[in-house]
Parts: structure tokens; sequence; C-alpha cells
């Protein structure tokens, strides 16, 4: 209907009918799932009572804005003077009443009209409105507020007639804050908003809207979003941000409605057109026909097709399926809240109850007896006199203990041999007394005044002659250490805590190392800038001898020619900062030994206890201990160099700076050899190892043995999706992009169960998920695929190893990280 006012003018008749339509959707429970409200049970029962005047929150009053700015959408009004909007609220108002009390149903608004239709309402009859009575009775004050507070009928189509100057100001931070989100989105991101895609529900794909946060209403979707939003900003990923999307068809499943989808498994709209997906399948069509009851995903499908129809002639911007057409945002809601918190300011403060305990505190401070406390310390001042004389026996070699810097250092466990050092100095001062009775008391206020005198005494008592040592003192000296244990340096302690923390960042963060290791060997940009992020939130528990051990500044500056990004330049500043704070810390003579040790090689025959996995290595070094690995790093060379013996049947020789060696790989402890917890150094020597037995080029990549033309539609798309991502692999003179992408439709389809002669609609969900996982595989993440690489490397011999690889290697290789599932043959 247009804006131009109708025959006759703006009339009850003109609403009726969607009024009725509305008040029938109330009574169903339909209005509720529309505004997505999970209060339908309560509300609908029977007596429920009517909301307080200013409860916005009630969700009768909920529902009835919502019904507003539905027929006020309805017939266009959003732009009429605000003059022809009232009439329209109070003819809707009059007849809301008029229905409810037709039907005999308890009215939502009656309290809320009274408030919110002005000088009209006041005009009512007291006993069609006995509520009136009740609001000429209230305070002066609280009608003020009253008057403040927003009445969902000042509403039409989302946008105030009226706002408080709180709102005005909430309101502007809001848009501000959507502004400045909407700029940072990538172009690729925000183009997608309001666009219709197909994805999988349950591997049956269904048609789907990408919604921009403020397309869904406050609450937990748009919260999740944001909390995503935020993740793949801190580290740099917006471009490769999940996409929120509404199911089509899901509008009676509040719950269920929306999930978050990657790009990669989004089916554009004109492909899956081409597909048949925006169809209703032959085998539903069949049902129907039949008379039969369908359910489940097949009802949602149907649902989701007859709603897409709906959205598809619409404007972007104007789609959002039929959930939550009309909401309000939270500042929409602020001056109800500040007028709460006004009342709660403004009610008379009560006293506190604890004041009264505090006193009664107080009181019994006063009533203990003064003398009491100062036979305390009389008994304190004797027993100093039996430290005077334990003074003389501290002769330790290594100085004092330093209790700061312990604690500055860091806790040692109750196991430690050490832990019962601290025990013995304490001991040694003084045995526990009465007059720690009075320390105690002096830290927490109880007796300042007695302390000066307790020390003048201990001061005096020190003068005097020193007495023979009590039996019990003795005994106290003695006890911590066994018979025949003797006492640990405080040098040697410190070396031991210290070494316990070494080797405790090596049981937590050594994979991070060797992950950073892996992905350095291979070039791998994805790889290290996730590395960056991982040591960011570990780097300052690093000790300072296992930053030195492994050599982290040397592979910070091999990683800066790989990745030279704002958190490495993060990452660098804070791993110097830890090490010189932590430096200073380490004991002297100190000297970090690593878990990685040198074996001993017999004259004729080396006896190394290995894992299976790395067989491969020890075949590198017996078929020529004195040449070096080629194509390795330099911390890789020298491991291997190392474990070439000078002579036969010596051992290797232990030096004091210790170095990776072959053989001290092969021997970690067994606590290591957990799978998927092998270091990338021994990853990357077995995968060359085994890339030397396999073929450097195989046949798959460069010829192809298909000859035959294909003639199934679906497969000819899926060929044409394939070719766009294998220019992705890295090329060489052996590698062909077409040849691979047709030896690749050829193992999917024979993977799915297909045959010669038979179409790809008998597998064709298990075809089509297979063809997109190997598109985002090897196209990856920005172009960065770890299977793209392994490609054209030959580390495959066949097509159907790429097809049979796992869907956590999928994961693995789209982010561009290695891969953890694949084993080589």
């Amino acid at each position: 209907m247009s804006e131009e006012e109708p025959p006759g003018g703006w009339t009850v008749d003109v609403f009726r009918p969607y009024v009725e339509d509305a008040l029938d959707e109330w009574k169903r429970g339909d209005m509720f799932m529309k505004i997505g409200l999970a209060e339908t049970d309560t509300i609908l029962k029977e007596g429920e009572a009517a909301p307080a005047k200013g409860d916005k929150g009630h969700p009768f009053n909920k529902i009835f804005s919502f019904i507003i700015k539905e027929i006020a959408a309805k017939f266009n009004l959003v732009k009429q003077k605000k003059k022809t909007v009232s009439i329209l609220l109070r003819s809707l108002d009059k007849e809301w009443e008029a229905l409810v009390k037709a039907k005999q149903i308890q009215s939502p608004i009656k309290k809320k009209g009274s408030a919110t239709t002005g000088k009209e309402s006041s005009a009512m009859d007291a006993k069609d409105q006995p509520e009136a009575a009740e609001v000429k009775t209230e305070s002066k004050e609280i009608e003020v507020k009253e008057e403040m507070i927003e009445s969902p009928v000042q509403h039409m189509d989302g946008v105030p007639i009226d706002l408080t100057p709180r709102q005005l100001q909430m309101k502007e931070k809001f848009e501000k804050r959507k502004q400045e989100v909407l700029d940072s989105l990538p172009g690729e991101v925000k183009s997608k908003f309001g666009q219709q895609f197909f994805a999988k529900w349950a591997k049956s794909p269904l048609p789907v809207l990408v919604l921009s946060p403020y397309n869904v209403p406050p609450g937990p979707v748009r919260d999740m979003w944001f909390d995503m939003y935020e993740k793949v900003k801190k580290q740099g990923r917006l471009a490769s941000a999940s996409n929120l999307v509404y199911w089509y068809g899901a509008y009676d499943d509040p719950a269920n409605a929306y999930s978050f989808v990657i790009k990669s498994k989004l089916i554009p709209f004109a492909i899956g057109e081409k597909k048949g997906l925006g169809k209703v399948p032959n085998a539903i069509r069949k049902k129907l026909d039949e008379g039969k009851k369908i359910g489940g995903a097949d009802k949602m499908l149907l649902q989701g097709i007859e709603e897409m129809e709906e959205d598809k002639a619409k404007e972007p911007d104007d789609r959002h399926g039929r959930m939550n057409q009309v909401f309000l945002e939270d500042w929409e809601f602020v001056e109800e809240e500040v007028i709460v918190q006004e009342e709660e300011k403004s009610k008379p403060k009560a006293k506190p109850k604890n004041k009264k305990t505090k006193k009664r505190k107080n009181k019994d401070d006063q009533v203990d007896p003064v003398p009491k406390k100062q036979k305390k310390t009389k008994k304190a001042a004797e027993e100093p006199k039996q430290d005077e004389e334990k003074k003389p026996k501290v002769k330790e070699g290594d100085g004092p203990a330093t209790p700061v810097k312990l604690e500055d250092i860091g806790d040692i466990g109750d196991n430690d041999v050490s832990s019962h050092d601290d025990k013995d100095d304490l001991e040694d001062a003084e045995p526990p007394s009465e007059s720690d009775e009075d320390d105690e008391d002096f830290e927490y206020g109880k007796g300042p005044v007695k302390k000066p005198k307790t020390q003048k005494k201990v001061l005096a008592a020190a003068k005097a002659p020193p007495k023979k040592k009590s039996r019990k003192t003795k005994t106290k000296v003695e006890r911590g250490r066994k018979d025949g244990e003797k006492k640990v340096p405080e040098g040697e302690r410190r070396r031991r805590q210290e070494l316990t923390r070494f080797t405790a960042c090596e049981d937590k963060y050594l994979k991070v190392i060797d992950d950073w290791k892996y992905g350095l060997e291979n070039q791998s940009k994805g790889t290290i800038k996730e590395i960056y992020v991982r040591l960011l939130d570990c780097v300052t528990k690093f000790s300072a001898p296992f930053i030195e051990a492994y050599e982290m500044p040397v592979l910070m500056k091999q990683s800066k020619k790989i990745v030279d990004d704002e958190n490495r330049l993060k990452l660098w500043k804070t791993m110097k900062e830890v090490y010189q704070a932590k430096k200073k810390e380490v004991p002297a003579g100190f000297v970090p030994q690593k878990r990685v040790r040198n074996v001993e090689v017999a004259p004729e025959k080396e006896v190394i206890e290995k894992p299976k996995r790395i067989s491969s290595v020890e075949e590198i070094a017996e078929r020529d201990k004195s040449t070096k690995v080629p194509t390795k790093t330099k911390f890789e060379r020298q491991d291997v160099s190392s474990s070439a013996p000078t002579k036969p049947g010596t051992p290797v020789a232990t030096t004091e700076k210790k170095k990776f060696s072959l053989g001290s790989i092969m021997t970690k402890p067994k606590s290591t050899n957990k799978p998927g917890a092998t270091s990338g150094l021994i990853r990357s020597l077995s995968s060359s190892s085994q890339l030397s037995k396999r073929q450097e080029n195989p046949q798959w990549i460069s010829e192809t043995s298909i000859k035959d033309i294909l003639d199934d539609e679906n497969r000819s798309f899926a060929l044409e999706f394939l070719q766009q991502a294998t220019p992705f692999i890295p090329p060489n003179d052996k590698v062909n992009s077409d040849v691979i992408a047709r030896e690749l439709e050829t193992s999917i389809f024979e993977w799915a169960g297909g045959k010669d002669g038979v179409a790809v609609t008998d597998c064709f969900v298990k075809y089509w998920d297979k063809v997109d996982d190997m598109v985002a595989a090897i196209s990856g993440d920005g172009g960065n695929g770890t299977i793209a690489r392994m490609i054209s490397q030959g580390r495959f011999q066949s097509a159907s190893e790429v097809v049979r690889l796992s869907e956590n290697d999928i994961v693995c290789s789209y982010e561009g990280r290695p891969l953890e599932d694949f084993k080589f043959e």
C-alpha cells in the first residue's frame, strides 16, 4: 500500500484484520517464535498477571511493540507525520482493548495503555479501566519518572520518535562502535552480508543467508560473533573469519537457526542452483504426492526453499528470513535501567550489619588485659639468648641465604631435596615461642605500642652471658636431615631449582619449538604466523637457560626472513625483556642438561633403542657418517655431524656445551614418544629420508592415463572447480595442474563409490563433500595449502593418497600447518 492516506482516513477498520491476526498469533505462541522469546508457556498460563507500569522487559509489552512495528511497516508509515502515526497508535490501542475484552482474554497492555495514550487515556471510564484510579493515587515523583520511560508505542520500525538525552548518548555510542566494526572488516567479508548461499546441514545441502552481527538481536548469537571477531582480529585473520548464517527453514527452531560456517564450506547461490540444490528433490516430491508425512531435514528443506524464494526478490539489506524481523537494541532500554538505579539511590541507606560486629571486636580488643601481653614479652626476651649462641655457628661457604631472590625465581615443590633447608634456617634462628603471637598482633594493629618494648628487652637479653643450649633446641636443629645426610649448600640448592624450572619448560613447550623448526624448514608462512601467536602466550614462562639452550634468538632471525609482522616484533621485544630479567637470577655455574643426550657407539654395532618410525634416520647415519644431510638448517647440520664418532670403538665425548645429535634425538625419554609428540626435527629428517625411497616426481602429477571425456554434468562442473584450485600447487617442470585436477576428480569419483556408467546423483553428497575438501586443502587460506606443496615435492605416489587424507589433515592443510595424521608408507 502506498504512503497516501486511504479513502476515509486511518480508521480502525483498516487495521482490524491485522490486529486480529496478531492476536491469534499471540494466542498460538507464534509471536514468540518471531521475536525469539522463550516465555511462551509462562505468558499463556491462565491468570498470568499483566505487566506493571514501566516494565518494558515484560513479554506482553514486547509483543505489543512488535505488532505496532509490523503494522506500521505493512502500511509503509515510517515516513508519515507524527500526528498520523499517533492516530494509528491510538486506534490500534483501542482496537486491541476491544478484541481482548470480546474474547475474554486478560489485557497485556492495560497499564501500559494508560501511560502511553497521553491525555486521552485520562478520560476513560473508571469502570472500564479500574487500574486508572490506582495510577492517580501514585506519588507525583513516580509519575514524573513514568513519563520519562520510553513506551513501546513511541517506536516506529526500530527508530524512536522521542529520545531522552541518555538514549541519544547511548545511541551515538552504539552507532560509532557499529561503524568501526563494519569498517574494520575486509570487503570480501562485508560483501557476503545479505547474500544467499548453500551449506550442509547434517550432510544435506540447505539454503542459508549470511548475516551481519547487527542483523540479529542483542544476545548470545551476537556475543559469539564478537568473541570470534576479537580473536581473529588479534591474530590478523579477519579475511578468514567465519560467516554468521541463518538457516532458511529453521524459523520455528530458534535454538538451531544460526551457525558459524567457514567460507570454504559456503556454496555460491548460482552454483547451487546449477546443481539443483534450490529445487525440491524428487524423493520428497514423491512423498508429498503420495500423501506421506515428512519431517526432520525434509521438512526444513521445504520450508527453507519457500523462505529462500521470499527473500530472493528482496534487496540484500532487506533480507532477514522470518526470524527477528524487528527487534530493539540495548540502548533503547537504557532509560529504564537508569531510573531503577536512581530509585535505589533515593532509598534511605540502612546501617550495615557488620558494623555491630566491628564494634564488638573493638570492645573485645580493649577488654584484653595489658599485663597478659607483658608476660608474653618477658618470655620472648629470654628466648633470644639462645639465638645469640647460634649466630657464630652459621659458617657456610656459599654465604647467607637470599630469600628475596628465591621468591622472585619461583617456588619449588615439596618433593625437592633442598626443601628442608628453609626449615633448618628457621629452626636455627629460634624455636617457636609465645613472642610470635605478639608479632601477629602487631601486624594486625592490635598492639603497636608494645612492639618497641619487646625489641628493647631483646637487646638487653643479648648482652647477658650465653646459656647452654637446651636439648629441645638441639633436637630441632638436627631435625629435617636423616642420619649421615649433609646439608645441601645454598648455591647447589639454587642450581637444582633452576634445573627443575628448565625441565618444566621442556615438558610444556618443547613441542612448540619443534613445530617452529619444522615451519622454518618448510618455509611455511602459515606455520610461522601460528608459532608467533603460540609463543606470545607462553614466552613469559620461559627460563633464561631454556631460551639459550634452544637458540631462540637465532630462530627469531630465521623467522624474520619468512614472516616479519607486528606479532614478530612484539614477541622479540617480550623475549628480550624476559631473558634480561631472568638471566640475573640464574645461579653461577649452572649448566642446563637438555633432554637430548649423546649416545655411546659400540665398535662393531650400534646399540640404540629407538622407535620404529625413525628407522630411516639410522639408515642415513649408517650409509655415510661423514656426509651431512643436505637441505637442512644450521642446527640440523650440527646434529648430523656431531653424531659421527672420531674413532671406531671410542664413545662420543661429551662437551661442555651440548648440541643436537642424531643419536641423542633417537634416545629421548619414552614419555615424549607419544603419537603426535615427535619433534619437528625428527619429522623433517624422516620425511626427507622416506622421500628418497619414493619417487621424487610421481607420474600422476605430470601425465594422465585417463582418456574418456566426462559426459556427466556434475563431474564436469567438479573438474572445473578443481582446475581453479590446482594452480596453487607450486610449479616446476614436472607439475601439470590440469592433469592433477583430472586425476583428483577421477579418484574422488571412485572413492565416493562411483563406477563407469553410473551418475554422480547416486553418490551426490559424498562426492561433492570430498570435492569441496580437496579445493579447500589445496588452495589453503590465502593460497598456502600444505597439500599443494607436498604434491609439488612428490610426497604422494597417487591421487588416491590425497583423496584418502583425514578431515584433520584437510584442516591442517587449509591453515598451512604440517599434516598430523598422514604417514608415509
